[in-house]
């Protein structure tokens, strides 16, 4: 299968996935969990699970300086935390459907991010997807509907912080290429989300609902 080809699938399936993740986040914040009880919970869950896969995979992967795991901790406690409590906090107050339209602007903001920091190039073609997504944007919070304004501004501002720091957890690793391996700051950088939502997330709440 081309590369290309291949890439176009997993980004289709990822979106998907993001999409169903936001109707499990919607019924576990309707089983009485807080914003910060999911996003712990999905940090603690994913930093397990990615561990114990590269422990069986590539051990090497795991094997970093100290330097590189306090970047990759630090990493993920701003990025994770910001972009799954935005998220799960957008859930709670605007539909399913807006939040993962807003979410996934995260390209946008990559395009954007990437051309101050890395001053990579913007094709034309580019520039007519980001005038594509912010249209699209606009037309399904019904921005311009001025006569029913039925949105949530602090739910839609969630899911646009969400994108961000979705876009900040792909260009971050970047940033740190020649220090520590992507996979490294994801799986370390989950652990670290879960440390910092772990001192405000209700562990009696969760132990409970076992």
């Amino acid at each position: 299968m081309p590369e290309r080809l291949k890439g176009i699938l997993l980004a289709s399936t990822g979106a998907s996935l993001w999409g169903l993740m936001g109707i499990f986040t919607r019924t576990l914040g309707d089983a009485g969990y807080g914003s910060v009880e999911i996003a712990y919970l999905r940090c603690l869950l994913a930093g397990i699970g990615l561990m114990a896969f590269y422990a069986v995979k590539n051990p090497q992967v795991l094997r970093v300086d100290k330097g590189g795991l306090c970047i990759s901790l630090l990493f993920g406690a701003v990025t994770f935390s910001v972009g799954f409590l935005s998220y799960a906090f957008a859930l709670q107050r605007i539909p399913v459907a807006m939040a993962a339209v807003l979410s996934f602007m995260s390209p946008v903001w990559v395009c954007l991010i990437g051309r101050v920091v890395f001053r990579d190039r913007i094709a034309p073609r580019q520039m007519a997807a980001i005038a594509l997504c912010l249209l699209g944007a606009v037309l399904i919070t019904n921005l311009l509907g001025v006569q029913d304004m039925r949105f949530d501004l602090l739910g839609m501002a969630a899911a646009v912080l969400n994108g961000l720091g979705v876009a900040l957890q792909l260009l971050v690793p970047r940033y740190f290429a020649q220090r520590v391996q992507r996979d490294a700051m994801l799986a370390y950088g989950f652990l670290g989300a879960a440390a910092v939502l772990g001192l405000f997330a209700g562990h009696g709440r969760i132990l409970r609902s076992l």
